[in-house]
């Protein structure tokens, strides 16, 4: 069973903006065709060295009274990330002031939308399209970690299989890991909604490709309708040192 999404040409918006300082990179247009055309995508950077609060860098997205207690860090993370969804919200047409935490930690999208948000040190960035084009959107961003860490840390989350056969597609070991680690969690952001049960990295094995695609196969049942043998396919780039990956699920 396989279910994907087609990417088409995107006319995806994609604008990067760094609080609160003047510097002006923008977002490499490889990142935009990570989602369809149907979908909006946003991304910020933030100065994390700064004292400015949440309020005043995104006044548009505050923070959850939940997170009160959190580090200061946190807390800017979490508005920069809903700042960003909010603003892809608004590029699918929708008037919307603010984006609720649900009991679970997740955003509480509106009616007939999919979203996934990711946070990656001083850059947030979000995805969001409507249910009638995709059921289930995934999105995940990751700095690509050393060689050394890649040798600590790849076991706990990658199996030998999964790094052998991402070598074999011309991937280097630190980038590999980095890359095998994000489809994963943008696997279950994706899958998650759904399924509404957690669970582990063995549950996919993830085969990344040369062309930036990957292919995610269930490795045991997560519903009816998800079953072990369920193929998935989603998209990866390296952008900035980061690793962007993004998933989606259609309605059939």
């Amino acid at each position: 069973m396989s279910t994907r999404i087609a990417l088409k040409q995107p006319s995806t918006h994609t604008h990067t903006v760094m609080y609160p300082s003047s510097d002006t990179r923008f977002a490499d247009p490889a990142i935009a065709r990570l989602v369809p055309s149907q979908a909006r995508f946003h991304q910020c950077l933030v100065n994390l060295e700064s004292q400015v609060t949440p309020e005043a860098a995104f006044p548009d997205a505050p923070v959850d009274p939940t997170l009160d207690g959190a580090v200061p860090k946190r807390r800017l993370q979490y508005a920069a990330g809903r700042h960003c969804a909010l603003t892809a919200l608004r590029g699918l047409g929708l008037d919307v002031s603010r984006l609720d935490r649900g009991a679970d930690g997740l955003p509480v999208w509106p009616g007939g939308v999919a979203g996934s948000i990711s946070h990656c040190d001083d850059l947030a960035c979000a995805v969001v399209v409507n249910t009638s084009d995709a059921r289930a959107a995934g999105l995940d961003v990751e700095r690509v970690v050393s060689r050394r860490r890649a040798a600590r840390v790849g076991p706990l989350v990658v199996d030998r299989d999964e790094l052998l056969s991402a070598r074999a597609a011309g991937i280097d070991e630190a980038l590999a890991v980095t890359l095998l680690f994000s489809a994963k969690e943008t696997l279950f952001k994706c899958l998650f909604p759904i399924v509404r049960r957690w669970f582990g990295y063995s549950a996919a094995r993830i085969q990344p490709n040369e062309d930036g695609t990957f292919d995610a196969r269930l490795t045991s049942a997560l519903s009816d309708g998800l079953q072990a043998g369920t193929n998935l396919s989603g998209r990866w780039t390296v952008s900035s040192g980061r690793v962007y990956t993004a998933l989606f699920l259609t309605r059939d």
